[in-house]
């Protein structure tokens, strides 16, 4: 992806966009891109954060654990609204 698409990109996020174009190109350029496949783990829950991930196609699924190992949390995202799913906190 060529420079001037990853700084609109951006510029189009809620958490860039309120930037000033400077600041969103001097971002841009400091980006890194990593294309993962279907099922690819980028972390697990616990480890120490080093990057930002930035998911501009596709979807992620995020989960988290209760103490005792079982499922507590699992939050699924894609870029349509409607393809969203939440699943409750568990309950203890």
């Amino acid at each position: 992806m060529a420079a001037e698409e990853v700084t609109a990109f951006l510029a189009k996020t809620s958490f860039f966009g309120g930037l000033t174009p400077e600041v969103v190109g001097v971002v841009a350029g400091m980006l890194k891109e990593k294309r993962v496949s279907t099922g690819e783990q980028l972390f697990a829950e616990g480890d120490t954060g080093k990057s930002m991930y930035i998911v501009r196609e596709g979807a992620l699924i995020m989960k988290r654990h209760c103490g005792d190992g079982t499922e507590a949390r699992r939050w699924s995202r894609a870029l349509s609204p409607a393809a969203r799913r939440r699943i409750p906190f568990c309950t203890s």
